[in-house]
């Protein structure tokens, strides 16, 4: 956000919003309810739920910030009517992020999931004992 020389960022209510404010440059008068204070560059404030806040340029220069805003789940939208309680959209099956079951080797291939990424390693079918190669099949990144 950038607040233009003698500019402001008239009162605002915070609502069910946790906001967080870097200054990257410059220096405001800020009031969060009835508190007053001066952020300079480097600095940074809160303003928690609930509370109104307004933002005064105050320097010769404009002021840049950067900020961050959390927003408050409501309780009714945390009990989901799905079966297991689940706020996982529809189109992702609950499974997704599970290692595959194992099926019986003469019939599938053995896959094995890497939990930090998407890319899974492919294990090689066992040939007969007379098979020089060795080799498996990588899928994904490195």
């Amino acid at each position: 956000m950038s607040i233009p020389v003698g500019g402001k960022k008239p009162t605002k209510g915070a609502r069910d919003n946790t906001y967080i404010f870097y200054c990257v440059e410059g220096a405001v008068r800020v009031v969060v309810h009835r508190t007053s204070f001066i952020i300079t560059s480097n600095g940074m404030f809160m303003v928690p739920r609930g509370n109104h806040y307004y933002i005064e340029n105050i320097c010769d220069r404009e002021c840049k910030l950067f900020f961050a805003q959390a927003r408050k789940v409501p309780e009714r939208l945390l009990q989901s009517p799905r079966k297991g309680g689940s706020l996982r959209p529809p189109s992702v099956p609950a499974t997704s992020r599970t290692t595959p079951k194992a099926t019986p080797k003469s019939k599938a291939k053995q896959v094995a999931a890497d939990p930090r990424t998407t890319s899974s390693v492919q294990k090689p079918k066992k040939k007969n004992k007379t098979s020089t190669s060795n080799r498996g099949l990588l899928i994904g990144p490195l």
